[in-house]
C-alpha cells in the first residue's frame, strides 16, 4: 500500500513537472513581463516590485524538469530541459538590457549591487527553494508559489543586472551579477540587558567607548570578563540598579540605549540625559515618544530622564517623525518583551539595525520586516542568552578605503561587506575610483589623480552615511574641480572644515553645504579634532600632507577606531601618539 502511495506520489510528481516545463508563447511572454517588472523594480529600488515579478517568473520549471531527468536518467528530458534553461536566460538577459537601454534611470541602486556579490545563501535559497518545488509538485494542485519565489530570488534579479551591466557597459556589474556602525557593538551588548543569562560577544572592537560601555553595564550590576582581544562574556544574573550615572553617560550618547533594556526587564529605568560628540543637538525625544506609545511615563528633572511602567511594557503602534538610529534600537529593545504586538513605522534601516533584530532573533525575539521601515515586533515572556559575533563597521572600513585612494591604492582593507557600502562605493565610482572585491577584501585599482569631483548629499541608509562625510571631504580637497557636500543629518557636523583650511585646503560653508576646490596638497599644521570621524579625517589629511602636522583632541579617535596610528604605522607612516601640555 505504502509503495502504491509513493508510486501514485512521483506521477503527480512528473505529470506536474512536465506540465509546467511545456515551451509556449504563452510562457516566453510571461517570462519577457517578469523580467521587465524586476528591471523596474531594481531600477527603482522597489522590494514590492521585485516580489511581485517573482510571483509570476516561470524561471523554475525548466530547472525542475532537468531535476527530473537527472533523478531517471532520462537524457533526453535532461537535454532538452538544458535547452530550454539557455533560452530562458537569453530572453531574460535580452528582455533586461532593452529595459535598462530605454530606462531615464543611469544609476546603479542598492537593490542592484546587492545583486553583484553573491554568497553561498543565494546558493542556499535555490536549492532549499528547489528541493520545495519538487516536494509541493507531488501534491494534486501542483502545490503553491513559494518555491518558485524562492527560486527566483536566486536567479532572477542577478539575470536583470547582468542586463544592467551590458546596457550600461559595466563590466563590473555584469561580472559581478553573473558570478556601521559608528560601533554596532554598542547596540547589541546593550540588548544583553533584556534578559538573564550569559552571554558570549565576539568581534568586538578595543575602543575607549567599549571601555565605557563595560563600565555602565557593570554599574547596573552585570558581569563582563574580556576573554580576548576582541571577544566578551556578559553575565546577567539582573540588574542591581536601574540608573545610569552622568558620570558615565556623558562619555558617550550611546548610553542612552540602556534604557529601552531596563524598561524590558525591570520595567524602570533612570538614565541621564546624554553627551557625546558636539556635532548636533541629537535629541532624545523620539526615543521617549516610542516610550510612552508603549505605555510607559516618563518623567525629566534634574538632567535625568526617568522611565516607569507599573505592569509592564504594551505593545503599540509608533511611527517616528525621522528614521533615527538609535530610536530605533531602543524601541525594539523595549517591545521585544512588551506584551502584544508592537508596529514600528518609519524604522532605521541601517545594517547596525539589522544585525540587532538578528541577535535578538538568535535569542528567541519575534521580529519581522528586518532591513525594510516596517518593523513588527510580537513580546514574548522569555529570552535565551546566546553567543554572537558582531557585523564589521562599515564606517572605519569606509575610512580605510578613502585612505587607501589617498595613497594610490597601497592599502587593502580586509573584513569589509560590501553590500553595507553600497551607496558610499557607488559615489567614489561616480568620481572615477575602480575596486576589486573579492569576498570581504578591497583592493583599490585607480590613483588619486584618477578622480574627478562630484556632489554628495548625506541620508539615512541606504543613502550616503554622515559619518563617512568628513573623510570624504580630506579626499575631496584632493581632487581637481569644484566637490560639493550637503549635510542633511546634523547641522554642526563641518566644525572640521576650519582646521582643514589650516593645512591649505580651500572650502566654503553655505548654511549646510560645503564647496571644496580641489589644492595640490595639505600643508602641515597644528589642528584639533572636534569629534571622532572629523578627527580621523584630519589624521589623513595630516598623513598626506608635506611635513609635520599635530593632531590634538585625538581621544575623539579612540572611541571609535581600534589602534588607528598603529595600523597606518604598520603600512610605513610616519606617526607616534604623543602627550601635549593641557
Amino acid at each position: 500500500m505504502i509503495e502504491k502511495i509513493k508510486h501514485e506520489k512521483y506521477k503527480i510528481l512528473k505529470r506536474n513537472i512536465i506540465e509546467d516545463s511545456d515551451f509556449t508563447k504563452e510562457t516566453m511572454f510571461i517570462l519577457i513581463c517578469a523580467m521587465i517588472i524586476a528591471s523596474i523594480g531594481l531600477n527603482t529600488n522597489s522590494v514590492a516590485v521585485i516580489i511581485g515579478a517573482m510571483l509570476i517568473s516561470p524561471l523554475m520549471s525548466p530547472i525542475q524538469s532537468l531535476g527530473l531527468g537527472l533523478s531517471n536518467g532520462n537524457l533526453k528530458r535532461v537535454y532538452v530541459s538544458l535547452f530550454r534553461l539557455g533560452i530562458f536566460i537569453l530572453i531574460s538577459v535580452v528582455s533586461s538590457t532593452f529595459y535598462f537601454l530605454v530606462s531615464p534611470i543611469n544609476d546603479a541602486t542598492p537593490q542592484i549591487l546587492a545583486r553583484t556579490y553573491p554568497t553561498l545563501w543565494d546558493v542556499l535559497i535555490a536549492i532549499f527553494g528547489g528541493t520545495a518545488g519538487v516536494i509541493a509538485k507531488t501534491e494534486e494542485d501542483g502545490g503553491n508559489v513559494v518555491p518558485g519565489v524562492a527560486i527566483a530570488t536566486a536567479l532572477m534579479p542577478p539575470l536583470c543586472v547582468v542586463g544592467f551591466g551590458i546596457a550600461h557597459g559595466n563590466l563590473k556589474i555584469f561580472l559581478g551579477a553573473g558570478y556601521l556602525f559608528i560601533i554596532n557593538v554598542f547596540f547589541i551588548m546593550i540588548a544583553t540587558l533584556v534578559e538573564k543569562g550569559t552571554y558570549v560577544l565576539r568581534n568586538v572592537p578595543d575602543l575607549r567607548d567599549i571601555r565605557t560601555l563595560v563600565a555602565l553595564l557593570e554599574s547596573l550590576g552585570l558581569e563582563v570578563e574580556k576573554l580576548d582581544a576582541n571577544s566578551y562574556k556578559i553575565i546577567n544574573n539582573g540588574l542591581s540598579g536601574a540608573e545610569a550615572s552622568y558620570d558615565l553617560v556623558k562619555k558617550m550618547r550611546a548610553s542612552f540605549l540602556v534604557m529601552g533594556g531596563m524598561l524590558a526587564i525591570e520595567k524602570r529605568g533612570k538614565v541621564a540625559l546624554p553627551g557625546g560628540c558636539a556635532i548636533g543637538a541629537r535629541p532624545v525625544d523620539l526615543h521617549l515618544k516610542g516610550f510612552e506609545a508603549l505605555g510607559a511615563k516618563i518623567n525629566i528633572e534634574h538632567g535625568y530622564v526617568e522611565a516607569t511602567t507599573e505592569n509592564g511594557l504594551i505593545g503599540g503602534n509608533i511611527v517616528l517623525d525621522f528614521p533615527s538610529v538609535g530610536a530605533t534600537e531602543n524601541i525594539i529593545m523595549a517591545a521585544v518583551k512588551a506584551k502584544g504586538k508592537t508596529i514600528l513605522e518609519n524604522a532605521a534601516k541601517e545594517p547596525e539595525i539589522e544585525d540587532l533584530c538578528n541577535f535578538l532573533i538568535k535569542m528567541g525575539a519575534k521580529i519581522t520586516g528586518v532591513g525594510t521601515s516596517r518593523l513588527e515586533i510580537d513580546g514574548v515572556d522569555k529570552l535565551t542568552a546566546c553567543e554572537y559575533s558582531i557585523i564589521p563597521d562599515r564606517i572605519v572600513a569606509g575610512t580605510y578605503i578613502i585612505a587607501s585612494i589617498l595613497f594610490d591604492g597601497s592599502i587593502k582593507v580586509s573584513g569589509i561587506v560590501p553590500d553595507h557600502l553600497s551607496s558610499f562605493l557607488l559615489k567614489l565610482e561616480e568620481m572615477g575610483a575602480k575596486f576589486k572585491i573579492e569576498g570581504d577584501r578591497l583592493e583599490v585599482l585607480s590613483k588619486l589623480s584618477d578622480l574627478k569631483p562630484v556632489k554628495v548629499t548625506t541620508m539615512p541608509h541606504p543613502g550616503f552615511p554622515t559619518d563617512l562625510q568628513s573623510p570624504m571631504m580630506t579626499l575631496m580637497c584632493l581632487v581637481n574641480g569644484a566637490s560639493e557636500i550637503k549635510e542633511t543629518i546634523f547641522e554642526n557636523r563641518f566644525m572640521h572644515v576650519p582646521e582643514l583650511n589650516r593645512m591649505g585646503a580651500r572650502i566654503e560653508i553655505d548654511s549646510s553645504t560645503a564647496k571644496i576646490t580641489g589644492v595640490e596638497n595639505f600643508s602641515s599644521a597644528e589642528v584639533m579634532a572636534s569629534d571622532l570621524r572629523a578627527g580621523a579625517s584630519l589624521i589623513l589629511a595630516a598623513l598626506k600632507a608635506n611635513g609635520e602636522s599635530l593632531v590634538n583632541r585625538i581621544y575623539h579617535v579612540d572611541r571609535g577606531y581600534e589602534n588607528f596610528e598603529e595600523k597606518f604605522k604598520a603600512l610605513g607612516a610616519n606617526i607616534e601618539r604623543i602627550k601635549t601640555e593641557a
